[in-house]
């Protein structure tokens, strides 16, 4: 059993190393995409939440991580001897995990659609879309946690993979545990990444039932609903004994559960805030008004896709579209609490397979009488342009975050230079590591303009 997993595992790393080498325009595509989207996190030494802390009192900072039930980012942190933070270091590993994590699905994607040729061209859709979400920008701000976070990522579709491996493809069950394992370091990392985790399995599930030969049903959802409570009850026993072991005190995730203590109307109005949020695009900065039609029209077209299959599985394939389409509100569903623009991992990806799913559908039509072949031109053209063009203004917006970021780290570097100036004079005493300063009242960074602001 244990040569034969080892067979696979290599045949699976040859599949992926060849899937690379006939990617070259992709591979180029994505590094050109992060250089332009993120390549001022390698140029801006900017610092921002906790970051300082993660240079002054590492220690300490990783000591709450353990009541906030993150547990993964400390073994990510000190498997690459990054505890103490390096700004530089951090960002460049960063953009190179981004570069692998969108390889690694487009690989998966490419996989799980049994080799169709319009799902790689439809990779440079998704690549554009997904890397260009302002969502991100809200996320990897932390420079003490970007590359870990970007890691997450990565392990959850590395345990997609997995999980894919054993149940579609019916290879050795021992697959199963890397997917475990995957999940159980994933999901102890930040609490959006089950959510994650999620979408990607959904969208295998899709994907192998419309194009394998194969149809997947309720066996293959069962095996995944079981693997996932596995990584997911790992992650919990996990993250309790380490949270117990240390002493730390999980208030901040037991304050994220609304239900049952606040009162009903706030709950509800919770989940209406972020079902508008993504469904009506209410904050069009970080959530497109065209992710709505989007999601329908692709939804409508799986539909008929599936239903070609002519499959008494066809309700399970209806669940997971329908699940699919609410992953993205997920984990609001579960706590009432509206989430953060940071924690909202799972938006880019839906939208993304969305907008690709879209193209790569259409694209595989056969049709033979002119017209519907002509049909069919002009509506893979008009998918990839908009791909193209939302892409851009995502991409534009991202970037406008950045840009904003900067100015104001170095408007408050300036501050409070010259507030420190001018305690040193009013204090007139040599111990001032023992001085003791009370602020009172606020002050709103001064930035030129009318820059984009987000979340953080």
């Amino acid at each position: 059993m244990i040569h034969t997993f080892k067979t696979e595992l290599t045949e699976s790393w040859h599949a992926f190393t060849s899937y690379l080498r006939q990617e070259k325009g992709l591979c180029r595509f994505t590094a050109l995409a992060i250089l332009f989207l993120y390549g001022i996190r390698l140029t801006q030494g900017d610092l921002f939440v906790d970051s300082d802390i993660m240079l002054t009192e590492p220690e300490g900072l990783m000591f709450s991580w353990y009541g906030h039930q993150r547990f993964g980012l400390i073994v990510t942190k000190k498997l690459f001897s990054l505890v103490r933070l390096l700004p530089f270091q951090a960002n460049a590993l960063f953009l190179l995990t981004m570069y692998i994590l969108v390889l690694g699905i487009c690989f998966c994607f490419f996989q799980w659609s049994g080799g169709d040729k319009s799902c790689r061209k439809g990779a440079f859709l998704f690549a554009g879309l997904f890397l260009s979400a302002p969502c991100f920008a809200e996320q990897f701000n932390f420079v003490l946690q970007a590359f870990e976070s970007a890691a997450a990522m990565f392990f959850c579709v590395i345990a997609a993979y997995c999980s894919g491996r054993w149940i579609y493809e019916k290879k050795n069950i021992l697959w199963a545990l890397p997917a475990v394992a995957f999940m159980t370091w994933a999901f102890g990392s930040y609490q959006a990444y089950p959510a994650f985790y999620i979408a990607v399995v959904l969208i295998s599930y899709i994907t192998v039932y419309i194009c394998q030969k194969e149809i997947c049903g309720f066996r293959e959802g069962l095996r995944h609903a079981g693997l996932f409570l596995a990584g997911f009850f790992s992650s919990r026993f996990c993250s309790a004994f380490l949270c117990k072991l240390q002493g730390a005190s999980s208030g901040y995730v037991d304050a994220m559960f609304w239900w049952g203590v606040k009162d009903l109307d706030t709950c509800l109005g919770s989940i209406r805030e972020d079902v508008f949020r993504i469904y009506r695009g209410t904050w069009p900065l970080f959530f497109s008004k065209w992710f709505l039609p989007a999601s329908l029209t692709a939804t409508a077209l799986a539909l008929f896709l599936g239903w070609r299959r002519r499959s008494r599985k066809f309700p399970c394939f209806l669940l997971a579209l329908a699940l699919l389409w609410i992953s993205p509100i997920l984990i609001t569903l579960i706590t009432a609490m509206p989430q953060p623009i940071r924690g909202q991992m799972t938006y880019p990806l839906v939208y993304g397979w969305y907008m690709m799913f879209l193209y790569t559908a259409l694209a595989s039509l056969s049709v033979r009488q002119p017209a519907w072949l002509f049909l069919k031109k002009t509506a893979c053209i008009t998918a990839a342009a908009a791909c193209a063009v939302l892409g851009w203004r995502q991409g534009i917006a991202m970037c406008q975050l950045w840009e904003t970021a900067h100015e104001q780290y170095v408007s408050d570097t300036l501050t409070a230079n010259r507030m420190y100036l001018d305690i040193c004079r009013a204090a007139d005493r040599s111990d001032m590591e023992n001085c003791k300063v009370v602020f009172v009242g606020t002050r709103e960074t001064q930035l030129g303009g009318t820059p984009l602001t987000g979340d953080v």
